[in-house]
């Protein structure tokens, strides 16, 4: 569980933009007086939980201390990366039960050639 976590939170360096649009101004538009609506940078992979702020942090930088951190999106991140972890260990135990399984079927045991 706490690998899971943690790989969701180094999750965090994947950075790409949109699709979700956020205001970056108020002088947009043919008479200047609509939101300029622009694609927001969020941070996470698979499912994006950190987004930026525009007007309150340095825009199109995602950080955790200035930024949108959604819980709900990073708990599912946290479960996708469990899930993938359990898979691979459920994997390896099934590699080395066969493994053994050979070797017992065989009916040689493993040699040990110290004196």
């Amino acid at each position: 569980m706490l690998l899971a976590v943690l790989l969701s939170s180094l999750s965090g360096q994947v950075e790409r933009t949109g699709p979700e649009l956020a205001a970056y101004g108020n002088v947009c538009g043919p008479r200047h007086d609509q939101l300029c609506l622009e694609p927001v940078r969020n941070a996470g992979f698979p499912i994006a939980y950190l987004f930026d702020a525009p007007g309150i942090s340095r825009e199109r930088n995602v950080a955790i201390v200035e930024d949108e951190f959604r819980p709900f999106a990073f708990c599912l991140n946290v479960a996708v990366y469990l899930v993938a972890l359990l898979v691979i260990l459920a994997a390896f135990k099934a590699a080395a039960r066969m493994k053994r399984q050979q070797v017992g079927a065989s009916g040689s045991t493993p040699t040990d050639d110290r004196p």
